[in-house]
C-alpha cells in the first residue's frame, strides 16, 4: 500500500497493476457496461440460440496509479474496454 500513497512525482518507478477480476464477485452485480458495449455485445446479439455453451462475459476492472499510462491496450478476444 505504501506505492499506492506515494504521490506519483516521488516514486522510483511506475508499477503496473493488474486487472481485477469481478465475476463472480458482489462488484459483478454493480458494475455495468455501457449501453453502447451492449449493443455491439456479439455472444447476445450473433451467437446462435441453438449453439451452446453461449460464451459468458466477464468483468475487470483496469486499474492504474496516477503518472501511470499505456499508450496502447491489446485486450483479450473480442473484449471491450470502457
Amino acid at each position: 500500500m505504501a506505492y499506492w500513497d506515494t504521490p506519483d512525482e516521488d516514486r522510483k518507478s511506475i508499477l503496473d497493476v493488474p486487472a481485477l477480476p469481478l465475476t463472480g464477485t458482489p462488484m459483478d452485480s454493480t458494475v455495468r457496461a455501457p449501453a453502447a458495449v451492449d449493443a455491439v455485445d456479439l455472444s447476445r446479439g450473433v451467437w446462435p440460440a441453438d449453439v451452446l455453451p453461449r460464451p459468458a462475459p466477464q468483468t475487470f476492472a483496469a486499474m492504474s496509479v496516477a503518472g501511470c499510462w499505456a499508450d496502447f491496450r491489446v485486450a483479450y478476444a473480442g473484449a471491450a474496454s470502457w
